[in-house]
């Protein structure tokens, strides 16, 4: 019977303009610059972008699976378009998800009978590297973690802020709440 005690909301900071060029900057493919601005441009959770697949493009509409079995359509912005565009010109693989998953081996190339990865991350293109299911939601938060580090900005990186920000950035262009 005793009641819950009231704290105070922290306030979470979006990504300043600034930022989001230097991350922006910081990707070192089509692939990474795709990622980012998917993520900036929808809105989508990580979950939620794992799980795209290419046929859920319709020109600068998405349809995003969400939580709950909740089907929404979302709005690709133009940076994001023409770096998806970019990046799924280069993948040759037949694998449905728009960020495939892929196999990772050693520096030996007979280890496991897969080819050795370029070392500019750039494994997608090669369609014996790609693998049948889509990129882990892992993987996506590790490469903001590198992102961040190779952008040299002080604050955290992680894929929830760059929804943060794309709601703050909507409520800044006049979008009602």
């Amino acid at each position: 019977k005793i009641e819950k005690i009231k704290e105070r909301k922290k306030k979470k900071n979006a990504f300043t303009e600034l930022e989001i060029e230097k991350i922006r900057d910081a990707a070192k493919n089509y692939r990474e610059k795709a990622i980012v601005d998917v993520l900036l441009s929808t809105g989508c959770r990580v979950g939620e972008l794992v799980i795209m697949k290419i046929s859920d493009i319709d020109g600068n509409k998405m349809i995003v699976h969400g939580k709950g079995e909740k089907d929404r359509v979302v709005y690709l912005n133009a940076k994001a378009m023409i770096s998806l565009e970019k990046y799924l010109s280069e993948r040759s693989d037949d694998n449905p998800y728009i960020f495939c998953g892929g196999y990772f081996v050693q520096d030996n190339k007979e280890s496991m009978g897969k080819y050795q990865c370029s070392k500019n991350g750039e494994w997608y293109k090669d369609p014996n590297l790609v693998s049948d299911r889509h990129v882990d939601k892992g993987t996506i938060e590790q490469l903001m973690r590198k992102l961040k580090k190779r952008a040299g900005i002080e604050t955290r990186c992680y894929p929830h802020k760059f929804r943060r920000t794309c709601a703050t950035m909507a409520l800044r262009h006049g979008m009602p709440i």
